[in-house]
Parts: structure tokens; C-alpha cells; sequence
């Protein structure tokens, strides 16, 4: 995870409730699928714990939900264990150690209500949707967003697309460093709700940005898209993604481990797309890839 700059917040010690959904795992890989999971169904944290039963050590996966709506969703989708807590005076306990995580040294994201250092802070409403940075592939994607919309020798793309924004950090992380306008996509209405609240957090008016619950494709070719998804989401929706992308433009990949890159990667490559640059943080990948030829238009004789 990123460093942590210190913070200041207001809190108030009412009691509030959360909800705890709930996954064995039986294998480390199993395991991180699981943590990907929780933190993509809208999970504010995600813990590992082992337990000692009579057959002998179990680890667990559990997810923190502040909104029931939303765990009780995720636990339909991934067949889990759901069940709610009452503690008074845990939400105190919870926005005081919230925290501005570090992405670079001039990059940060934090809550709304939590001071920050950085240069730049994106200001989100945690707690709704999946995008709160807490994750490595949000940071491995801003790291990359942040390198390619500073690099002086590169031309600022005018527009973007955002696909699965969940709170839409990266599209207001795009529009933050200067792209013009953007687009984000989900199809889940509570990310949605979310995006819009962080956009205007971050004081961007509704035609700055764009929000749809279409596909990718249905909103014409961009210079630059991302998209932070898990693979199964990923592979169905790679041809709608391939031509969203303009010609020579980039496409930013993330949300698998590292050792998916290849089969991830294959179908876009096949469709006229150049792998230009991979990094990995803990077992996560991020991929960029220019699109180097048009496979919808006849090639030049």
C-alpha cells in the first residue's frame, strides 16, 4: 500500500452499524481473489485471519461494508457469509484512522474530511464504492496516469474513458492533471451516485465529466482509456474496450495479478494494440498498450 501522510479529522462517537461478509480461503492464491473481491463489491477494508477449528487452521476473508445494500449484494454475488455489528462509538473509531494515502510525491487521495500534504489531493467519499486507492491496482493505475499526463515530452490527451470507475478516482484523477473531459462507466448505480459525489468533492461540474451505466464503445473513440477490472469482467468486455481506444492511442490495463498479464493482454494485441510497459505491485499488474494499427479499418497497401 501507499505511505501515509498524517491527518486531522472531526469525529462524532454515535453508534453506527457495519456489516462483515465473510470467505474461506484455502490456498494464498484463493486468497487473494477473495481480497480483490471484497475491496471490487464495495468493501471498505479487508482483513486476513486464520482460526483454529477442530479439522485445524482456516483463514478467512473478511469485508467491512459500511452501507448493507452494498454487502448484502456482495454476498449474494460471492456467496458469503454476511452479518451485521453494532458498536457505539466505532465511528469515531473509524474516521480517526482514516488516513490520505500517498501515491507519489506530488499525488495523494483522501477522504473528503481528512486534511492532506500532497501537491494534489483527489478527494473521495469512501465507504460506497471500489476506487478508494487503499488498493494496488487503483495505485499502480494512478502512478501510471499521474507518469504519462506529467511526462513533457508527451501530448496531453483531450478526453478519457474510465471503464468500471466504481468512485471514479481515476477519470477525477485524469481531469485533475489536465485532460479536458471524461467519461466513466459502471454498471452498478452505486458506484455512479458515488462518481458523481467525488466529482463535485473535487469541484467538477457534471460536463466535465460523464457518467454511464453503457458500454465502453457506446461513447466514441478516446485518446486514452483505463481500465480496472477483474479478469472474468475484463475478458467479456475486451472487444467493446478495443474500440473505445482511437487510433494510437493508449489504453491502461489493470486489475489482475501479474501472472494473467499474457492472457489478458493476447486479445488486445490480436486487435491491433502494442504492449508498451508493465509494472507489478505485490503480485498486481498494470499494463500499457498503444494502439498501433485500426483492425476495423483495411490495411494500407
Amino acid at each position: 500500500m501507499g505511505a501515509i501522510y498524517g491527518a486531522r479529522v472531526t469525529v462524532r462517537a454515535d453508534p453506527i452499524e457495519w456489516t462483515e461478509v465473510t470467505l474461506e480461503a484455502d490456498g494464498e492464491a484463493t486468497a487473494q481473489v477473495f481480497v480483490h473481491a471484497l475491496f471490487a463489491e464495495g468493501a471498505v477494508s479487508v482483513d486476513r485471519r486464520v482460526l483454529q477449528t477442530a479439522s485445524g487452521l482456516v483463514e478467512q476473508i473478511v469485508g467491512t461494508f459500511l452501507h448493507s445494500e452494498t454487502s448484502r449484494a456482495a454476498a449474494e454475488t460471492l456467496q458469503a457469509h454476511e452479518r451485521t455489528i453494532a458498536a457505539p462509538g466505532w465511528s469515531a473509531d473509524w474516521l480517526a484512522q482514516q488516513r490520505a494515502i500517498e501515491i507519489s510525491p506530488t499525488l495523494a487521495v483522501a477522504p473528503h474530511f481528512v486534511d492532506s500534504r500532497a501537491p494534489l489531493t483527489l478527494r473521495i467519499d469512501p465507504g460506497l464504492a471500489f476506487g478508494t486507492a487503499t488498493h494496488p491496482t487503483t495505485q499502480l493505475c494512478l502512478r501510471k496516469l499521474e507518469s504519462l499526463l506529467t511526462d513533457p515530452r508527451a501530448r496531453r490527451p483531450a478526453s478519457l474513458l474510465d471503464v468500471g470507475c466504481g468512485t471514479g478516482v481515476l477519470a477525477i484523477a485524469g481531469l485533475r492533471l489536465g485532460v479536458e473531459s471524461a467519461i466513466g462507466t459502471d454498471i452498478d448505480p452505486i458506484a455512479l451516485r458515488t462518481a458523481r459525489r467525488c466529482a463535485r468533492l473535487n469541484q467538477l461540474d457534471d460536463a466535465r465529466l460523464v457518467l454511464s451505466n453503457r458500454t465502453p464503445d457506446a461513447h466514441g473513440q478516446h485518446p486514452l482509456v483505463l481500465a480496472n477490472l477483474p479478469p472474468e469482467p475484463m475478458e467479456l468486455l475486451t472487444p467493446a474496450i478495443a474500440r473505445a481506444v482511437a487510433n494510437q492511442g493508449t489504453l491502461i490495463l489493470s486489475g489482475f495479478f501479474t501472472e494473467l498479464v499474457d492472457p489478458i493482454t493476447s486479445p488486445f494485441e490480436s486487435r491491433g494494440f502494442q504492449k508498451t510497459n508493465v509494472d507489478a505491485r505485490a503480485e498486481w499488474a498494470v499494463v500499457c498498450l498503444t494502439r498501433t494499427q485500426d483492425p476495423f479499418l483495411p490495411s494500407p497497401l
